[in-house]
């Protein structure tokens, strides 16, 4: 089977572990996937928001948010709700396509990059 975002997610969090400066950290709150009805239920409960982002990086005091998509892939309902709560929240959202836009996300924000074949 086939998956183009999880190909991509673990080449830009190699990337980023690569050239995220030491103050910087970022992760993958682990959302996705099939769940039974009951753990399903228990994370909604726990606080599990539906639509959140593929990476967050927080970096000088702020969070950044990061939503992965294939050539084709498109936003669901959830995710276009979730952005704009991050949004409203105060937290950037950029959706990527590729390891350049993850780049272009970085500078674009201001959080300073490493030279990836430096910290190789």
């Amino acid at each position: 089977m086939r998956r183009p975002e999880q190909v991509l997610q673990r080449a830009v969090m190699a990337y980023l572990d690569a050239v995220l400066p030491p103050n910087a950290w970022s992760f993958h709150p682990p959302n996705g996937g099939k769940r039974g009805a009951i753990e399903g239920a228990i994370f909604k409960a726990m606080g599990t928001r539906a639509g959140l982002p593929d990476i967050g990086i927080l970096f000088d005091g702020r969070c950044f948010w990061i939503e992965l998509k294939a050539a084709a892939g498109r936003l669901s309902e959830k995710q276009t709700l979730a952005h704009s709560r991050l949004w409203e929240a105060g937290c950037p959202v950029v959706i990527c396509r590729s390891i350049d836009e993850v780049r272009a996300a970085l500078l674009g924000w201001a959080i300073p990059i490493r030279d990836a074949r430096a910290a190789a």
